[in-house]
């Protein structure tokens, strides 16, 4: 395991991104690129997935495998005194798109695939979710390609 590569609340704390993130909106070139390294990734997780969690259940951890083309994600829950490890795939083709999708969800060493709905689920809520930013908006660019990257992710916009 490498260190670099988990992610806890105390290693995010101070993760700024408000500034990058709003270079990228205002830029006043036609196409813009954002960079985001492992910590700034881990620091949106922490405050997107703690929203969606159930009362008594937190996100103490993360632990993120980059690859080119493929992430993967190991997200460490605790309900009072009993941990779980989820894990999912992030994976991004070669096309020039927007579009992530996952493959497989894990509960501990257990794929979900063959007993739930939740690949297609999460795969419909990152489709839709790109979809909506590009047809309202809400970034003030076109998202035109997201790269995943052996040590960041790199999204491209144009403005509208």
């Amino acid at each position: 395991m490498l260190e670099q590569n988990t992610i806890s609340p105390d290693s995010v704390k101070d993760v700024d991104i408000q500034e990058k993130i709003t270079d990228f909106v205002l830029s006043m070139e036609y196409t813009e690129s954002l960079e985001l390294e492992l910590e700034e990734i881990g620091a949106i997780l922490f405050d997107v997935i703690d929203d969606y969690l159930g009362d008594g259940i937190h996100l103490t951890s993360i632990y993120i495998i980059p690859k080119h083309g493929r992430w993967d994600l190991f997200l460490k829950l605790s309900y009072k005194k009993i941990y779980l490890w989820i894990s999912c795939d992030v994976n991004k083709d070669e096309m020039q798109t927007a579009q992530l999708y996952i493959t497989d969800i894990y509960v501990g060493p257990f794929s979900m695939r063959g007993y739930s709905k939740w690949v297609e689920k999460v795969n419909r809520g990152i489709a839709d979710s790109i979809v909506t930013l590009n047809e309202n908006g809400f970034v003030g660019r076109y998202l035109e390609n997201i790269e995943l990257l052996e040590s960041n992710i790199v999204v491209k916009g144009s403005r509208y």
